[in-house]
């Protein structure tokens, strides 16, 4: 069976995509850091990265931290990868573990796959008056994997958002609840830091 779909690219010039047979998409596995902080009026703000226009899934859209989940990774591991992302990427210095959300499904209709999405959520360490307000620098790092990184209250994420996946995100994490996580992952080494 071979489906077809019409898709708006990141010029937003709409195009025909064909899909193939869904059935057959592989299915992989994508580790997602929802990093937030509460701005001065106590609205969450949400760290989103805009990828590289020659990434290469992608290109040019913006998305939450994110890396491949590895084969056989348990969820102790799996948070603790996720708690470097914003570390990895940002001056951020660390992190705390908050939560995590339910994993989900979504279909990449352009790149002809699955992505089983299992979202984290965590906050920096570090004050929010040092971060919010800002189009926060990428630091540079050896992947090369976003042009710009920005924190955007949860009502903006509309405005970032192709072929709804930041739409599809929001839905299933932060318009959701998490459960905590037990109680040895709480936060990563680098939490310790401090600068001088």
């Amino acid at each position: 069976m071979q489906l077809r779909t019409l898709c708006i690219d990141e010029h937003l010039t709409e195009r025909e995509v064909v899909l193939g047979d869904p059935m057959r998409w592989p299915m992989k596995d994508l580790l997602l850091t929802i990093c937030s902080v509460k701005d001065c009026a106590e609205k969450d703000r949400f760290l989103i990265g805009q990828l590289k226009p020659d990434y290469e899934l992608c290109p040019g859209s913006w998305d939450f931290l994110t890396n491949r989940a590895r084969a056989a990774e348990t969820e102790h591991e799996l948070a603790r990868r996720a708690m470097k992302l914003p570390s990895k990427y940002t001056d951020i210095l660390g992190v705390r573990m908050i939560g995590v959300y339910d994993s989900f499904v979504w279909p990449d209709v352009e790149n002809k796959m699955w992505w089983n999405i299992l979202p984290f959520r965590v906050e920096p360490v570090e004050t929010a008056e040092r971060i919010v307000g800002y189009v926060s620098p990428v630091k540079p790092n050896p992947d090369g994997k976003y042009e710009q990184l920005y924190w955007a209250a949860a009502d903006e994420l509309r405005q970032y958002d192709r072929l709804d996946y930041l739409a599809t995100i929001k839905a299933q994490t932060i318009d959701r609840k998490y459960r905590k996580l037990f109680a040895s992952v709480k936060s990563c080494p680098r939490c310790e830091v401090r600068r001088s």
